[in-house]
């Protein structure tokens, strides 16, 4: 025992003991190095935040100054070459169109049967100015089907069925007799004029332009067929061969 306490038990002083555990702590070193360590850790976090941040305001600026900013067009004027393309095809379909006036000009004028006049007037129909002065031998009739005969320049066609043209041309009158049958008088030229009679149902009325394709009526039994020229009598000299009209000329 310490003589301290030796003493002190002699003189009748109380005297406690107790025992002094030391525990040893963390040293200052690593507690400091922990902290700075998270302190690190947080710097860059934050700054990770805020570069986040700045780079999306960034952005949305730059989206409302590119929607806001005004777009120019800007076009770019031809050259001297496209221009002058431009213009020589410009100059090519004007000459073509001058040139195929001509030609429907002068074949109008020297060959009014020609193929090319023929069709403009199937799809636009005779000018008034510019008749139609074929001769019924410039045109080659066919008859509808059926038993044919004929006498005097009158066909008679035993048939029932669909009534067609014998060429194509205008229909000029349709009149209705008493016994309930229809005369049909179609124009083909200033010279030539065919005459149906006799037929049941008439599909066409004044004015309209007739085909050999396409029926003008419908006959039950038979009907009567005779061509007029130009002065209007009846044509008498002509034969009937595989039921077309052969002129006799």
């Amino acid at each position: 025992m310490d003589d301290r306490l030796q003493y002190a038990s002699m003189l009748g002083i109380p005297v406690n003991t107790c025992s002094v555990t030391v525990k040893q702590g963390k040293s200052k070193a690593k507690k400091r190095k922990k902290v700075d360590s998270e302190q690190v850790k947080q710097q860059l976090v934050d700054k990770v935040n805020m570069l986040s941040e700045t780079s999306s305001e960034q952005a949305e600026e730059k989206d409302i100054s590119s929607e806001t900013q005004p777009t120019a067009n800007i076009t770019t004027k031809p050259s001297d070459s496209k221009r002058k393309f431009k213009f020589n095809a410009i100059a090519v379909q004007v000459v073509i169109i001058i040139a195929l006036i001509t030609t429907i000009f002068v074949t109008n004028s020297v060959y009014p049967n020609s193929g090319i006049n023929v069709f403009m007037r199937a799809v636009f129909g005779q000018n008034a100015s510019q008749e139609d002065l074929r001769e019924y031998t410039d045109f080659t009739p066919t008859l509808s089907n059926g038993t044919v005969t004929f006498s005097d320049g009158v066909i008679n066609v035993k048939h029932q069925g669909s009534v067609y043209s014998s060429v194509d041309g205008r229909v000029e009158s349709v009149e209705l007799d008493q016994n309930g049958k229809y005369t049909m008088q179609i124009r083909h030229s200033k010279n030539f004029v065919s005459v149906f009679s006799g037929i049941d149902y008439a599909y066409c009325q004044t004015g309209d332009l007739v085909y050999g394709t396409i029926p003008v009526g419908y006959v039950k039994e038979q009907m009567n067929l005779c061509f007029l020229g130009g002065d209007g009598a009846v044509i008498v000299n002509y034969t009937i061969v595989d039921d077309a009209v052969v002129w006799a000329v």
